[in-house]
């Protein structure tokens, strides 16, 4: 079994609703077991020029047996079964599910880099991590994860009163 921390954001429709049917969907799936959720970060959009509605973000730790592969395809099922279209890099999207730590495994594939490859550049994605493990050490960059957003600018996250 593997330890696993899944980012999830939303900024279109029920946003609220999105995050919570995209982790009920991963507690159903019978080799997926969420340990642990985040609170829930209202946040500006991020590295786009067009109007956006701010989105939620959260994170969640889980254990599975499933490869990092067969987890992604899962989680892109659960995607697109809450309406997620795929028109434009950073563009507007009912439900974003990110694979951010895989275990300790570095995994550099045409389809899947883990550890997420800009999670230390967004405070929305380390913000909700620090939730669940601040002292976690993100593999292969000798950071924390409360060291990785201690780096980062805040301004424009912030936390909800929004619950799961």
């Amino acid at each position: 079994m593997k330890n696993v921390f899944i980012a999830l954001g939303s900024n279109l429709g029920d946003r609220l609703e999105h995050l919570r049917a995209g982790i009920l969907m991963l507690e159903q799936h019978p080799e997926v077991s969420v340990r642990a959720k985040s609170r829930i970060f209202e946040t500006e959009p991020f590295g786009v020029t067009s109007h956006q509605n701010t989105y939620l973000n959260a994170a969640v730790e889980l254990e599975t047996g499933l490869s990092a592969s067969d987890l992604l395809k899962v989680m892109l099922k659960i995607e697109l079964s809450r309406g997620r279209e795929r028109t434009e890099r950073w563009g507007a999207r009912t439900l974003d599910l990110d694979i951010l730590i895989y275990g300790a495994h570095i995994i550099s594939a045409s389809n899947l880099e883990v550890p997420h490859p800009r999670m230390l550049e967004r405070a929305f994605v380390l913000a909700p991590m620090l939730d669940l493990a601040p002292t976690l050490e993100i593999p292969g960059t000798q950071l924390t994860v409360r060291q990785a957003l201690e780096r980062l600018n805040l301004e424009g996250i912030w936390a909800t009163e929004l619950e799961f």
